[in-house]
């Protein structure tokens, strides 16, 4: 069964991913969302009772480095170089900002 998804529900992923869609790419999007949907629901109909779970062993496939702490001593210099220091931090360019919001 294909579940419906209601262009509200578009509206509001769009907005939470910040994203300026026209009523077009709404629709579109709606229709592959519910294709996805579809798909997962005809996933739950298939029968996995005599399969037995898999779940592979990463540790000691991959070498990882040990975590060691580093003391960063350039703090001052940075601020002075960059002119970054407000309050005491660092600051740089926000990723998450919209285009009303300033510092």
């Amino acid at each position: 069964m294909k579940k419906k998804i209601d262009i509200k529900d578009i509206d509001k992923i769009a907005s939470l991913a910040r994203l300026e869609l026209s009523s077009a790419d709404k629709d579109e999007a709606a229709a592959y969302l519910a294709d996805i949907l579809g798909y997962v629901d005809k996933l739950k109909e298939v029968k996995t009772d005599k399969v037995e779970p898999y779940a592979p062993d990463a540790v000691g496939l991959v070498d990882l480095r040990s975590d060691e702490e580093k003391f960063f001593d350039k703090r001052d210099q940075l601020v002075q170089e960059e002119n970054f220091d407000k309050n005491g931090y660092l600051v740089t360019k926000g990723i998450l900002e919209t285009k009303n919001e300033s510092r």
